[in-house]
């Protein structure tokens, strides 16, 4: 039976967790499920990760694969998993996080009912705690239930919250055909996949449902403070990446240049805050300036908007602290009233 949908799941030591994940994608529902590909990526894991995932493989093995490989980090499972896939539209869910199953049986009803010309579906995600608590739900405000253009989701996904990998589904055909790959070797290429995708699509669908299920504060989490600051020249590889493939932008090829040209300022505005307002004794910011000064030269438009982008320093006051770094004497380091702000912020949230 040809696979409708398939869903990509990068593991690394993720037992604690995995059987969770592999759980919510089952339902009674033979025929739907038959429809289902499941890629489970073992990125050489060094856990019972694999011996977890054959079990759902041996169980049910026309919905279930697992694919045993050496490690090569986040961006090399993706790019195994779109080269083996089946299903007319892909998905990627992390191997910490699940679904909502009633609600993930209801999307591949809906999805079977929709044609083969849909380039992206968005779909809800909430944020929950280690206990399952939901911290916070989100479902993108535009119009439900039609198929739409680009013009028709633009004000939503650059003036609203920013696209999460979470609501993002990509018909499979758009991602080979425009040849997506993402950055092995290196943390953070999530940032990749709801950005050069869309520079293509041209139909988009949403869904009114909440289906992905997003941990937060799990201890070693890549969304973790500490591990954030190991990862910043991963950050910034991928940063010059976006750079330079939007420096090479063809409107006649390449569509939503307001969508990737506000997310190119987000992924900056992510990564000059955390070096930047996140660390009370300071990030060695030599990284940063040999990269900044990349910025100016290839675009010169973007360095001047990162001047405009402003963080909370006291109550009711807001500064440009890219533009207050930029202006400090010694830019390997932080200009004195930043250093202030960090050290009261160490003060309060330590």
């Amino acid at each position: 039976m040809r696979k409708k949908l398939t869903i990509i799941i990068p593991t690394y030591n993720m037992e604690k967790y995995l059987d969770k994940c592999l759980t919510s994608l089952i339902f009674d529902d033979k025929g739907l499920m038959a429809q289902l590909e499941v890629l489970v990526v073992i990125d050489g894991a060094k856990d019972r990760s694999s011996e977890i995932a054959h079990k759902y493989q041996d169980k049910y093995p026309n919905t279930f694969v697992v694919i045993d490989k050496k490690n090569g980090n986040y961006g090399s499972c993706i790019n195994r998993g779109l080269k083996e896939a089946k299903g007319t539209y892909i998905k990627v869910l992390d191997a910490d996080d699940y679904f909502d199953t009633n609600t993930f049986n209801s999307f591949l009803k809906h999805i079977n009912g929709l044609n083969d010309t849909v380039d992206v579906i968005f779909s809800g995600y909430c944020v929950i705690d280690e206990n399952d608590r939901c911290v916070s739900s989100f479902i993108r405000n535009i119009n439900k239930g039609i198929i739409l253009s680009s013009s028709d989701i633009m004000d939503s996904v650059t003036n609203g919250r920013h696209v999460a990998m979470h609501e993002i589904t990509y018909r499979t055909e758009m991602l080979r055909q425009n040849g997506y790959n993402q950055l092995e070797g290196i943390s953070y290429t999530d940032q990749e996949w709801i950005l050069y995708p869309m520079a293509y699509a041209k139909k988009f669908y949403c869904f009114d449902i909440v289906l992905y299920k997003y941990l937060v504060g799990r201890s070693g989490q890549t969304m973790d403070l500490s591990v954030l600051k190991k990862g910043i020249p991963a950050l910034i590889s991928i940063s010059q990446k976006m750079l330079e493939w939007y420096s090479c932008w063809d409107k006649n090829i390449m569509l939503n240049d307001k969508y990737i040209y506000s997310n190119i300022i987000w992924h900056l505005n992510h990564l000059y805050s955390i070096c930047l307002l996140t660390d009370a004794d300071g990030i060695d910011l030599t990284h940063l300036k040999e990269f900044d000064d990349y910025i100016l030269d290839i675009n010169k438009h973007i360095y001047q908007e990162l001047n405009n982008l402003k963080a909370s320093f006291f109550i009711n006051a807001r500064i440009c602290y890219v533009k207050m770094w930029r202006n400090g004497k010694d830019k390997t380091r932080l200009p004195y009233m930043l250093r202030i702000r960090n050290r009261v912020q160490h003060l309060f949230y330590k």
